[in-house]
């Protein structure tokens, strides 16, 4: 997804837990930025992330809902084992968002 492109709490007027994809610069460190992790290569970013999570032992930090952007087939079955499906698809754009390289 890109970011900033989810509008959070302007919209949901409610107040649950919300996460999204970090995108902050980097700003001198080293490393990389989390939301080009997970574009670079969405299924190990989601294998990695629920390992760290611990959903198979902590289910409390298992969320209620993951809202994905674009191509999410290859995602998706990784995340059928901890109870998601996909509910709802939505057009988006006639126009892909762009990601500066």
């Amino acid at each position: 997804m890109p970011c900033h492109a989810t509008p959070f709490y302007s919209h949901l007027h409610r107040n649950i837990s919300l996460r999204q994809l970090d995108c902050s610069p980097l700003n001198g460190r080293r490393g990389t930025v989390e939301s080009d992790r997970f574009t670079s290569n969405p299924t190990q970013f989601v294998t990695n992330f629920v390992e760290h999570e611990n959903w198979q032992y902590n289910t409390s930090n298992i969320p209620s809902h993951v809202v994905m952007f674009g191509d999410d087939d290859d995602v998706v079955p990784l995340l059928h084992p901890f109870g998601f499906a996909k509910s709802a698809e939505y057009f988006q754009s006639f126009f892909p968002a762009s990601h500066p390289d």
